[in-house]
C-alpha cells in the first residue's frame, strides 16, 4: 500500500516536473508551503496546476481496494485524461423530467414524450439516477415486478456503475463498472457556466453565431432561489445568409449549484425541456451509490 501510494506522489511530481514556476493554487493542506506538492489523502486530493494543466485541476482517486479493485482502473495517460468537475457539498434527491415534444408521421397535433428520473446528489458529488421499468416476474405466473434501472456515477473513485434492482433474472446478479485512470485532470463548465459569461444583457459574436442573453427576475421553488436567463442563439447560414433564432429560458439554483430547468420558448417540436422538482436538500444514504449486496460487479 505505502508503495502505490509512494508512485502515486512521484507520477503528480513528475507532472509539476515540467514548469519551475508551477504552484499549487488549490485547497491548503497542513505541512505544505507555496508552491509544494501536497501528499495525497484517502479523499482524492484536487492539486491546481496551472502551466501543466491549464484550465482544470489534478483529482486522485484513493488507493485501490476490494470494493474498488486495482484491475478496474486503465493506466494513467498523458496528458492527463478530461473529466467533469463534481458539485461537492450540495446534496439534494429530486426528480428530474425531460420533456420532448414530437409529431409522428402523419399526426396534425404534438404529442409529449416525458421521461422521469429520480436523481440523487451527496455531499462528495456522487450521483445516482434510477428509472422505473415493470417487466413480467420471472416465474410469476405472468405477474408483473417494478425494477428499477440504476447508473452511479463517482466522481471519488472515478468510476461508473450499472445494474437492476431488485434483480429480475434466472442469471447470477450483476452490476457493471468502468473507470477512468486514478490520476485525471476535472475541469469546471456546463450550461449554464456558459450562459452566465454572457449575463447582464451581454452579446457575444462568434464567426456566423450571435448569442445574447438576458437576465430574469428571481423566483423561488422548492424553498430554493433560482436565478435565470433568457439566452437567444442566432445562426447564419453561410451560403443562403438565412438566420435561424434558438431562444431558451435557463433556471439556476445557487444553493445546489445546479440547472433546475431549461426550454426552449416557444416550445418546439424535438427540442427537449428539462426540470428537476420536488427538491429535497440532505444527505442520501451512502448505501445507494454501491451496487447491493449479492451483486457480482463485472468490467464493463
Amino acid at each position: 500500500m505505502r508503495s502505490r501510494r509512494k508512485l502515486e506522489l512521484l507520477a503528480v511530481l513528475l507532472l509539476l516536473a515540467g514548469s519551475a514556476t508551477s504552484q499549487v493554487l488549490g485547497p491548503s493542506y497542513p505541512g505544505t508551503q507555496p508552491g509544494a506538492v501536497p501528499m495525497p489523502d484517502f479523499h482524492g486530493p484536487l492539486l491546481r496546476v496551472p502551466h501543466r494543466v491549464s484550465r482544470g485541476v489534478i483529482h486522485i482517486a484513493p488507493p485501490a481496494s476490494s470494493r474498488f479493485q486495482a484491475a478496474w482502473y486503465p493506466p494513467t495517460g498523458d496528458p492527463l485524461q478530461r473529466t467533469r468537475q463534481p458539485i461537492r457539498s450540495a446534496p439534494y434527491t429530486a426528480t428530474r423530467t425531460t420533456d420532448q415534444p414530437i409529431l409522428r408521421d402523419g399526426a396534425s397535433q404534438t404529442e409529449h414524450l416525458l421521461r422521469k428520473r429520480l436523481q440523487r446528489r451527496d455531499a462528495a458529488g456522487r450521483m445516482r439516477t434510477e428509472a422505473v421499468n415493470f417487466e413480467l416476474k420471472v416465474d410469476g405466473g405472468g405477474d408483473h415486478i417494478e425494477t428499477r434501472d440504476v447508473w452511479v456515477n463517482d466522481p471519488v473513485s472515478h468510476c461508473t456503475f450499472e445494474w437492476t434492482e431488485p434483480w429480475n433474472s434466472r442469471q447470477e446478479p450483476t452490476a457493471t463498472v468502468q473507470c477512468l485512470p486514478r490520476i485525471v485532470e476535472e475541469r469546471a463548465g456546463s450550461v449554464w457556466d456558459r450562459a452566465m459569461r454572457l449575463d447582464g444583457h451581454h452579446v457575444a459574436a462568434t464567426g456566423e453565431t450571435l448569442e445574447q442573453t438576458s437576465t430574469l427576475e428571481d423566483r423561488v421553488q422548492d424553498g430554493l432561489t433560482e436565478k435565470g436567463v433568457r439566452w437567444t442563439r442566432t445562426l447564419k447560414d453561410a451560403h443562403t445568409r438565412a438566420t435561424t433564432t434558438e431562444v431558451h429560458e435557463i433556471w439556476f439554483a445557487p444553493e445546489l449549484e445546479e440547472v433546475v430547468e431549461m426550454r426552449p420558448v416557444p416550445e418546439r417540436v424535438g427540442v427537449a425541456a428539462y426540470a428537476l422538482t420536488n427538491i429535497v436538500r440532505g444527505e442520501p444514504d451512502a448505501a445507494l451509490f454501491y451496487p447491493p449486496a449479492g451483486y457480482r460487479i463485472v468490467p464493463k
